[in-house]
């Protein structure tokens, strides 16, 4: 899933460099969302991708909108075109609803890492509180996906 952060052009610009990652991280995590949509059979974890997908395309859009704005005169292309980790497949097993469960765990907390570096080096004390919000509610996210995977599948 961070393949795709490579191609993330970087400004050195805290703020900017953020919201390009969260743009690209996002993307990752709505691909998979979809995937488990059509491949998944757990309605639960159905309905926890279906949660996720509106939560992160909301969160897109308030960076796509900061990127637009941004004060260096950068102007992203469409969203259609940013630099995104495509093509996300969830690995052949008989339990893709594990998998799932596994690879949203992981995507969280590469989320929060993502936020948490953010908050060392940023500047801006908005865009301080949006990855403060970003680490609260995935790391309640990350407890939900434990509790669910430990109840299906005795994870650890």
């Amino acid at each position: 899933m961070n393949k795709g952060f490579g191609n993330v052009p970087t400004t050195g610009n805290p703020e900017d460099d953020f919201s390009k990652l969260m743009i690209t991280n996002h993307f990752a995590g709505i691909e998979l969302c979809e995937l488990h949509l059509k491949a998944g059979q757990d309605s639960l974890l159905k309905m926890v991708a279906q949660k996720k997908i509106s939560l992160l395309k909301k969160q897109e859009d308030f960076f796509d909108t900061y990127q637009f704005n941004f004060t260096s005169g950068y102007r992203p292309p469409v969203k259609a075109t940013f630099p995104k980790i495509k093509h996300l497949e969830i690995p052949d097993s008989l339990d893709k609803d594990a998998v799932f469960a596994y690879v949203l765990s992981e995507y969280n907390q590469n989320t929060i890492a993502i936020a948490k570096d953010y908050l060392q080096k940023g500047t801006d004390p908005s865009m301080k509180m949006v990855a403060q919000n970003i680490i609260k509610k995935f790391a309640s996210e990350l407890q939900e996906m434990k509790k669910i995977m430990n109840n299906h599948w005795n994870y650890k």
